[in-house]
Parts: C-alpha cells; structure tokens; sequence
C-alpha cells in the first residue's frame, strides 16, 4: 500500500470517528432536553448520578478526542498536499439547473485547489 493510499485510508477513518463521537454528543444533548423531569423523576435521579460521575467527563473526553482527531486530520491534509504527485483534473460540477462551476482536484488524493 502506497503513503498517499495509507493517509486516504487514515483521513476516512478520522472523518467516521469525528463523525461519531459528534452523534455522541448530539445524543446526549437531546436526552438532556427531552426528559420530561416532572414525570422521570427517578429516572432523572440516576441519569444525574451518572451525569455527576462520569457523563460530564466522558463527554468533555469526548470533545477532546474529537479536536485531537480533527488535528490529526488537518496534518494529513498538508502530508497529502505535500506528498501527492497531484494530477489536477477540472471539471464541472452543477450548482442548480441552469448554472455549473469549475472545480478544480487532485484525482490521486481527492484533494480541492482553488
């Protein structure tokens, strides 16, 4: 396997995990503001003992990783521009109907030039 195929594959799986632990995140929020607390009183009680002991951290941790990997991902993105033997290709892409842009790319890398 080449370096370049190696960083692709690495900048995938970046982008699947940011991908994830932001699900995380959003899913916590939304059981944050879904419980009805006048009805899951004893549910909210143990939801609090476990946001007291581990939920505040976990996602703190999580929004640590979250920018870790986001890092991770903009130094692949210089390796792969620095690296890549890059083949720009232009092409067109549709904006609406009537209108289209030029884009300009790397087909080895995938990535964008302006």
């Amino acid at each position: 396997m080449s370096f370049i195929s190696s960083l692709l594959q690495l900048q995938d799986l970046s982008e699947i995990c940011v991908n994830l632990i932001n699900e995380i995140i959003a899913k916590n929020e939304q059981i944050d503001n879904i419980m009805d607390y006048n009805k899951c009183k004893n549910i909210l009680e143990i939801y609090n003992k476990l946001d007291d002991s581990f939920n505040t951290n976990y996602i703190s941790h999580l929004k640590m990783k979250s920018e870790n990997l986001k890092n991770i991902q903009k130094e692949i993105k210089t390796q792969l521009l620095c690296n890549c033997k890059h083949n720009i290709i232009q092409d067109y892409i549709d904006i609406s109907e009537e209108k289209s842009q030029i884009i300009r790319y790397c087909d080895i890398c995938q990535q964008t030039f302006s």
